[in-house]
C-alpha cells in the first residue's frame, strides 16, 4: 500500500487541500531549501 499523501500536502502533485500555518511554513522551508541549493550548486 503506497502512502502518497502527507497530511494536507500531496508531494506528488503539490495539491493543497488546506492552507494552514504549518503547511505554509513547510512550503516556505521547501522553497528556501530549493533556492539555496540552486544558488550553491
Amino acid at each position: 500500500m503506497a502512502a502518497l499523501d502527507d497530511g494536507a500536502l500531496w508531494p506528488t502533485g503539490f495539491a493543497l487541500t488546506a492552507l494552514t500555518p504549518e503547511i505554509e511554513d513547510r512550503i516556505t522551508a521547501l522553497l528556501t531549501r530549493a533556492v539555496l541549493t540552486r544558488a550553491v550548486g
